[in-house]
């Protein structure tokens, strides 16, 4: 097996030609063996990382700062990690010391190394590009890792607002098919007063309607980043127009991809110069979006637990002599279920229900 030489502060590794990470992701993984589950299971959050060094590099060419030969081999490396490339090659756990640098580390390897490559360069010759000279100009994982999650959960949050758009159309729909259709009403786990089938799906749709709105507000508040704030919030390390021009490249990489949202990065530093990445890199909308996701847990666990829904929206549909492709019922259980699967993952840290 071909192997190259690396070394850093510590000393001097021989690195398997196989892996495009270097020496800083290497050790890492013999340093941090604590969840057992590494970045390559979260390809939202390795995507959101190579757009944010896909923007840097842009950006630190068009400061000035950084060779435009080297800032495009960059761009080119990093939207081929965009792309799904290389997903394997992202090997850090996911729980680890130092705030998330290892992860910075493992982003600014092998985006080099893919560089290098391309440029008929070996990998590991960082004298043509350098993981924390080029990779990493301007940069901080104090500002990287905290956007890149923003990134990630925006990218989250919209293909679970298109999941629950497609169950509040299908609730609104059977609304109205079963508005003629009369149960009891209960309460106090008895029956009480009559009402209609509808109604209860009527119900259902207003809460998902609401639920909605919260997520579009926590999805929203993930636009807010601090790249360009570096180590400690002050933009130590980088071209004073570098933050404007950063947020420039990344809304215009992220908009290639949801073009029916208005992005608008902002280039926000921390509140408190000394605060770390706990104060605004990761912020209230992180805390707030989290919050909105457990209430909605919550919700669509008791749904789950309706005795309407308990018997599946697959056999309503039959039922109902197919007013909705089986395709979209399926859709529809399945999102009932992983949300019943979250809820039994509460239930199993010490989370109980509130009756």
């Amino acid at each position: 097996m071909a192997t190259r030489k690396e070394h850093d502060f510590i000393g001097e590794l021989e690195i398997s030609d196989d892996f495009y990470y270097g020496i800083q992701t290497f050790r890492a993984t013999e340093n941090f063996h604590m969840s057992g589950r590494t970045l390559k299971e979260y390809p939202y959050f390795v995507k959101a990382f190579a757009q944010i060094k896909k923007a840097a590099a842009l950006a630190n060419k068009e400061v000035g700062v950084l060779d435009p030969k080297i800032a495009d081999t960059l761009a080119k490396a990093a939207d081929r990690v965009i792309a799904g490339e290389f997903l394997d090659q992202f090997v850090v756990d996911m729980v680890q010391g130092g705030a998330g640098t290892s992860t910075n580390m493992n982003a600014n390897e092998v985006i080099t190394n893919i560089a290098l490559e391309s440029m008929g360069h070996k990998k590991g010759e960082y004298q043509y590009i350098h993981p924390n000279d080029h990779t990493n100009l301007g940069q901080s994982t104090n500002d990287t890792y905290p956007s890149s999650i923003k990134v990630a959960t925006y990218a989250k949050l919209t293909d679970l607002l298109a999941a629950m758009n497609l169950l509040k159309d299908e609730l609104d729909k059977k609304a109205k098919d079963f508005k003629d259709i009369i149960k009891m009403g209960r309460t106090e786990l008895e029956d009480a007063v009559p009402t209609t089938l509808g109604n209860t799906f009527n119900a259902f749709a207003s809460y998902i309607k609401s639920d909605i709105e919260k997520i579009t507000a926590a999805r929203e508040s993930m636009t807010y980043l601090n790249m360009g704030a570096t180590a400690i919030g002050t933009g130590i390390n980088c071209h004073p127009d570098y933050k404007n021009v950063v947020v420039k490249k990344l809304k215009e990489e992220i908009n290639k991809k949801y073009t029916d949202a208005t992005i608008t990065f902002d280039k926000t530093y921390y509140r408190g110069l000394s605060s770390g990445v706990g104060e605004s890199g990761y912020g209230d909308g992180l805390i707030e979006g989290n919050g909105n996701l457990v209430m909605l847990v919550r919700v669509e666990y008791k749904y789950a637990g309706k005795r309407t829904l308990a018997i599946g929206l697959s056999n309503l549909v039959t039922n109902a002599e197919g007013n909705i492709e089986l395709k979209d019922a399926q859709l529809v259980d399945k999102y009932f279920d992983d949300f019943a699967t979250a809820a039994q993952k509460l239930e199993a840290i010490g989370y109980t229900e509130v009756k």
